[in-house]
């Protein structure tokens, strides 16, 4: 446990020292001529659905580069790990984060689709197994609108009993990604998102 901490610890104090210079505004020459200014601006909400395992780590992974780039972050953690969520709530609020601006929901699946639909939650994080992420995407057109609402780019999986319904999935997102076969008969299609 001590090391998990400590990775953590090593986390935050890397994008406390370099979140600064990497969220800076960048002038950029464009293509046609001209220039252009990159501007890295809060998105909003970040929502995290995390699992059981690695109760700090899983949280911190995310959480504090959203905190850094100036985006409020809802958690709903495993119900079997509440407690390592709330003492979380309470670390950042002991570090002098406004009130709010990290919050644990102690809520169902179904309540967590209601989450996901809210307006200012602008990017969503699911960390879990196979069933988790069927909950989220009803079927193949709310499983678009979820990817192509998530504004982070950083691609993801998509399970199936069905390869070829996987692989058009990923072709309709802009995705490329290669086949993993799971113990239970499942596929996985690991995707890398479009740049």
């Amino acid at each position: 446990m001590p090391q998990k901490i400590e990775l953590c610890a090593g986390i935050c104090e890397y994008t406390a020292q370099s979140a600064p210079q990497l969220l800076q505004d960048e002038e950029r020459e464009l293509p046609n001529g001209g220039n252009g200014l990159m501007a890295y601006s809060p998105i909003g909400v970040v929502y995290g659905i995390q699992p059981w395992n690695f109760p700090a780590y899983q949280v911190i992974r995310y959480a504090v580069a959203s905190l850094m780039a100036g985006n409020g972050v809802l958690l709903k953690y495993a119900g079997n790990v509440t407690g390592s969520a709330l003492l979380l709530e309470q670390l950042f609020q002991k570090a002098g984060l406004p009130a709010d601006i990290f919050k644990v929901l102690l809520i169902d699946h179904d309540q967590s689709d209601k989450v996901i639909e809210h307006e200012l939650v602008r990017g969503v994080t699911l960390t879990g197994s196979p069933g988790a992420s069927l909950i989220h995407a009803k079927d193949d057109k709310d499983a678009l609108r979820i990817a192509n609402d998530s504004r982070f780019g950083l691609g993801g999986g998509i399970f199936s009993k069905n390869p070829d319904r996987a692989r058009q999935l990923a072709r309709d997102l802009g995705a490329t990604g290669h086949f993993f076969p799971l113990a239970n008969k499942d596929w996985l299609l690991q995707i890398t998102a479009p740049r």
